[in-house]
């Protein structure tokens, strides 16, 4: 009986210490105090443009849920309701990226300082104080996917000065000390982006097909966001749109991922 009462009780504990493990694992990076907590971030392939899409897995505390930063959309920008100051940042991508870039903007929208290369582990980052900044965007400098999990910059943290011990006998001298000024890096020069508003999305099949697709760019963003995914549906339906033949209110055709040997993009605007 003593026997059992002991296999039960580390039974619990290993229990009890699997619990614990999945927990932390399932932990997030986020710190609570950042800027963009819950924020929705604009992508876009012009600086403070409305006309891409909006996302909030970048700023949902939630590191197991990401949003590609693609070459069509180079920027992901926030705009602050006022200007504020900066000197930390928290960014988190599945793979290292060289050419992501972290830049800040004054009112004019125009450069004030860039973080770049940038640290991309989830650690929160100090970085020089900037001061007056009115928007903040993370920058795809290149023609590769950027898959990001966390982003968020935050705020100087004020520190409480203690009040001075009064002496009768002397007045304390205060010397003044010097402020380290902020090291501002050069602003590249940003590379020609995209304004398409559609593309040509073409997919070769492993059973030796190719199949191609007129879509919006917001449904190519769309299926690649579905193919970078480590989760979720092994499927995806494409809606073939003008290419609707026969008399059917819609037709949908599904791809399956494991089937897909390549694809391409081609990208065009309708003039």
């Amino acid at each position: 009986m003593s026997k059992r009462v002991k296999i039960t009780t580390f039974s619990l504990i290993a229990i009890l210490l699997i619990t614990f493990i999945s927990s932390f694992s399932l932990s997030t990076y986020a710190y609570p105090s950042g800027l963009l907590n819950g924020k929705s971030i604009y992508q876009s392939s012009t600086l403070g443009s409305t006309t891409g899409y909006q996302t909030t897995k970048w700023t949902d505390n939630e590191d197991g849920t990401t949003e590609i930063l693609s070459s069509l959309y180079h920027y992901g920008w926030y705009k602050f309701s006022e200007p504020v100051s900066i000197d930390s940042y928290q960014l988190k991508t599945v793979t290292l990226a060289p050419g992501l870039q972290l830049i800040f903007y004054d009112a004019s929208n125009i450069p004030i300082a860039t973080i770049d290369p940038l640290v991309m582990t989830a650690v929160k980052t100090k970085i020089p104080v900037v001061n007056n900044v009115s928007m903040v965007a993370l920058f795809n400098s290149t023609n590769n996917l950027i898959t990001i999990s966390e982003f968020d910059v935050f705020a100087p943290t004020a520190t409480a000065t203690p009040s001075p011990t009064q002496i009768a006998t002397a007045t304390p001298t205060t010397i003044p000390t010097e402020s380290p000024e902020p090291i501002i890096s050069p602003v590249p020069t940003p590379t020609a982006t995209h304004n398409g508003d559609r593309a040509i999305l073409t997919l070769a099949i492993s059973t030796g097909i190719e199949k191609e697709f007129d879509l919006p760019m917001s449904e190519v963003i769309t299926f690649l966001n579905w193919y970078d995914s480590a989760s979720g549906s092994d499927k995806f339906g494409i809606n073939k749109h003008d290419n609707n033949k026969g008399p059917f209110s819609k037709r949908t055709e599904y791809v399956v991922h494991d089937k897909i040997l390549t694809f391409e993009v081609s990208e065009y605007t309708i003039q």
